[in-house]
């Protein structure tokens, strides 16, 4: 596996974001930088999607992209972790299938006709099963040449963000393989997709605010641990700020690798604050820069 596809646009993370949008119309703005008139796109979607589960269906898309047309549970999470060696014991498969089952029964429908106007290759309407796949013998199948109305949306937008596969496989330094591991929870998962898919939204050359910065200060408010699907009312005071500082040491840790092998060229942290700030200027303009690439 090479890549790693991320859908940004707004209907995607409008997706990941809220919840209760079944049953209604939404409408958001999807005006490009350049246009002279607000331009509105909208979509209706008949179930809640979960963070995980929008991460689940970027790495079903860019397996797809990859070539693959059947797949399995254990290689959807091969590639969300990174780690090519991972065990799925019955649980979590059970928990990936109900995952994929869902991504399966959801229908999006997507009407866009003013961008259609001004996007070459746009279609003015997308409409299906979010994930148009059946379940076959050893895992699943998928049954057409565009099998996710949202990604071939995002596609001709050219908003799916990639990221090499190389960034997923988390390695401790040398001699810190059991002090500094990462497991394969759902929640380090999505804390490696949230950080990346903040990373390359600064590095991207037509970024608006060259100085933008992923910013974690480990308030409850921080919009990581929503990301993270962490509740804090789930905790206890001093419960939520063991986890607040294990999210920390885990981004660290990340960043940390990513330095090593090129994808940044450092970054700021501020212990006292439980925050990291990465500039434009501190991350590769080429992921083909990277070491291991």
């Amino acid at each position: 596996m090479k890549n790693f596809k991320i859908n940004n646009t707004k209907i995607a993370n409008s997706i990941r974001a809220n919840d209760d949008l079944p049953g209604y119309r939404l409408v958001v703005s999807t005006t490009p930088r350049d246009a002279k008139h607000k331009i509105k796109s909208q979509f209706v979607i008949t179930e809640d999607l979960s963070y995980f589960e929008m991460a689940v269906a970027d790495a079903i898309y860019s397996l797809f992209q990859e070539g693959v047309r059947k797949f399995t549970p254990r290689k959807v999470l091969t590639l969300l972790s990174g780690d090519e060696t991972i065990s799925v014991p019955r649980d979590r498969k059970h928990q990936m299938e109900c995952c994929i089952d869902k991504l399966i029964r959801t229908q999006l429908h997507i009407y866009c006709p003013k961008e259609a106007t001004i996007c070459a290759g746009l279609q003015p309407r997308y409409s299906g099963a979010f994930l148009n796949a059946v379940k076959v013998e050893h895992g699943y199948q998928f049954q057409s040449d565009a099998p996710m109305p949202l990604y071939s949306y995002g596609d001709a937008k050219r908003q799916l963000i990639t990221i090499p596969f190389a960034l997923l496989e988390y390695t401790p330094l040398e001699g810190r393989a059991k002090e500094d591991r990462i497991g394969n929870s759902n929640e380090n998962i999505l804390l490696k997709q949230y950080l990346l898919h903040k990373l390359e939204l600064v590095r991207n050359s037509n970024n608006s605010d060259p100085a933008a910065a992923i910013t974690f200060k480990g308030r409850a408010s921080n919009p990581i641990f929503a990301a993270l699907e962490i509740d804090p009312e789930g905790f206890t005071t001093d419960a939520f700020m063991n986890k607040k500082r294990e999210i920390y040491r885990k981004t660290e840790l990340l960043l940390n690798f990513w330095t090593r092998i090129g994808y940044l060229k450092g970054f700021d942290a501020d212990k006292k604050e439980y925050s990291f700030h990465i500039a434009q200027d501190m991350i590769c303009p080429n992921p083909d820069c990277t070491g291991t690439l």
